[in-house]
């Protein structure tokens, strides 16, 4: 049966860097108000979802960590110097090749699902244009959303959905 390990978020809502690893059986998230128990929850279910339309429903501006923003745009602006935003999702080993890599940030063998949003570097000439504005804003429309497994394959709820059935057949059938 595949279980979460760990969950490793940057620049994502509350947290700039989190990590928390899981217990196999149960999981409690308890914490004051505001302490990023739903956001937690909301990087578990984007990234299981594997749904753009969630994240355009929610929006980067309300994904990415103001902080980081605000720092961003108060600093030197430089393309290079743009944020990026990931959740990473560790998976118990369950030897599916499309699904085990490298592709993560501890860059060790795994199982994992990610996602990640970053500058769309065929548009980095639109978002020079932005950042040399006086009190621009920041460029979320030039940003890309990508659903990938740890082995780099794209990410979609059919291919998700295709994965654990796959992992449920062989464990079936052992």
């Amino acid at each position: 049966m595949i279980a979460i390990q760990k969950i490793k978020l940057y620049n994502f809502k509350k947290f700039r860097e989190f990590e928390v690893s899981f217990d196999d059986r149960i999981n409690i998230l308890v914490g004051d108000n505001e302490a990023g128990k739903s956001s937690i929850l909301t990087a578990l279910d984007l990234v299981l979802s594997g749904s753009r339309n969630k994240v355009d429903t929610l929006g980067l501006e309300n994904l990415f960590n103001v902080t980081v923003i605000r720092d961003f745009l108060s600093g030197g602006k430089k393309y290079e110097h743009l944020p990026t935003m990931c959740a990473e999702i560790y998976l118990n080993e369950q030897n599916n090749l499309d699904m085990n890599g490298n592709n993560n940030s501890d860059r060790r063998p795994s199982d994992g699902l990610r996602l990640l949003c970053a500058p769309i570097d065929d548009d980095s000439k639109y978002i020079q244009e932005i950042l040399t504005q006086q009190n621009p804003n920041f460029p979320f429309e030039y940003y890309s959303v990508r659903f990938t497994t740890f082995a780099d394959q794209p990410l979609t709820v059919r291919s998700f959905f295709m994965l654990v059935k796959t992992n449920q057949w062989r464990d079936d059938h052992r």
